[in-house]
């Protein structure tokens, strides 16, 4: 008999509560069926436990020693899609999985071999929903000692971590505008210095008297104080974050050019352009979209080095955007890929290469992205990436397509 008291402490029950529940029930089973039976036995009945706890804080469940679900509150059937009946098919099919196996395994070892856990768990739930979990699993024996199953109680703390990276990413963007004005102040006042040095060595190596050696030398730190000068001019680009001036373009009339700009000087490149000639167009800045161009291929360029690799470009039509196991969603926008085969990009690395002035390359200046991404981020689209280490990186550009162009395509299809 369930008391009306019981039933109130359920509905705010806390991890604590919970476990002095359980054991209510361990020491009601024992006094009431110790003497009739020595099998091992459940220390509670399921009517009793699915009455007490119904309003339990948290999506609740209890899997018996075989690791069977026995019973689950409303909300963990809210929280992952599928009733206690067929929670455990949903687990063996795939449709629900724990995406870290030694903590599913962890989970499992709660109810058969009576081992309590605690912690935090990556899951994907039956509608493909990716959420992050902290979840305890506290273990139950029997009136014997046995194990007889474990309690989990999951909480979605996926809320709470996404407002935690939304405030780590706000803070990201401060610290980059900040840099962004120190960048334009130096490159100004740089700028300034090297036009003076820039003409003073070519009204040197204007003398026709000099040296030959003078001269090559010359030409060298001329040479060098041009390569300072489009150093500079990247910084000035990169802090004044220029508007783009849009009018309707077809990327496949600029990539080819731009992506050859982007390898000149790497003799052992193979650069592949596949342009799909259906694509859409986009209302862009030429000028800055050759600039995002030029500059992925560059940095595919420098990954590779001095060894012999392949960098792909891709122009293809996007009516759909998914990722991870989430269900894609309708949209249109023109695909924009830079593929390269190089050593890949170590996941440590990845969530900083946009920054200003950082690289993972010996020659790199940690410009090139940062532009990429503000330029891209100024015409409305996005920029995502993706690394393996020793198979290479993927850049995906994603613009929005023009609106009409969109439009005719669905009615023709439809």
């Amino acid at each position: 008999m369930i008391t009306p008291v019981l039933v109130v402490i359920a509905q705010s029950v806390s991890w604590g509560l919970l476990g002095a529940l359980s054991l209510f029930f361990w020491k009601q089973h024992h006094e009431q069926k110790s003497e009739e039976s020595q099998e091992s036995t459940p220390p509670f009945e399921f009517e009793e436990l699915g009455a007490a706890l119904a309003g339990t804080d948290g999506a609740l469940s209890f899997h018996d020693a075989d690791g069977c679900t026995r019973f689950q509150n409303a909300a963990h059937a809210a929280l992952f899609g599928e009733s206690a009946e067929c929670f455990d098919e949903a687990c063996r099919d795939g449709r629900i999985f724990i995406k870290q196996p030694e903590v599913a395994t962890k989970l499992v070892s709660a109810a058969t071999t009576s081992q309590s856990w605690h912690g935090e768990v990556e899951a994907v739930t039956a509608a493909g929903r990716e959420v992050t979990l902290e979840v305890r699993a506290l273990a139950m024996r029997d009136s014997h000692g046995h194990p007889a199953g474990a309690f989990w109680l999951f909480h979605n703390i996926s809320s709470k971590q996404e407002l935690e990276q939304q405030r780590e990413r706000e803070a990201r963007f401060q610290r980059l505008d900040s840099l962004g004005q120190m960048a334009g102040g130096l490159a100004h006042d740089f700028n300034t210095y090297l036009t003076v040095m820039l003409g003073f060595l070519s009204a040197a190596r204007a003398n026709e008297q000099l040296p030959p050696e003078v001269a090559r030398r010359l030409d060298q730190a001329e040479r060098t104080g041009w390569r300072a000068r489009e150093l500079t001019q990247e910084m000035l680009d990169f802090a004044r974050g220029t508007e783009p001036d849009k009018s309707p373009l077809d990327l496949g009339n600029v990539i080819e050019e731009a992506a050859h700009l982007g390898i000149q000087g790497s003799s052992q490149l193979r650069l592949k352009v596949l342009l799909d000639p259906e694509a859409w167009r986009v209302a862009a800045d030429s000028r800055q979209i050759r600039q995002v161009i030029t500059n992925l291929v560059h940095n595919a360029a420098q990954a590779l080095g001095e060894r012999t690799g392949t960098i792909e470009v891709r122009l293809e039509n996007r009516d759909q955007i998914g990722g991870g196991s989430a269900p894609p969603i309708p949209a249109n926008f023109v695909c924009l890929t830079v593929a390269d085969d190089g050593p890949g990009i170590p996941p440590d690395r990845l969530p900083r290469i946009f920054e200003p002035f950082y690289t993972t390359k010996a020659r790199g200046t940690g410009l090139g992205l940062a532009i990429t991404h503000n330029i891209v981020k100024r015409h409305g689209g996005f920029v995502r990436v993706k690394s393996e280490l020793g198979a290479g990186t993927t850049f995906e550009v994603f613009l929005p397509a023009l609106a009409a162009e969109a439009a005719l395509v669905e009615t023709a299809a439809a």
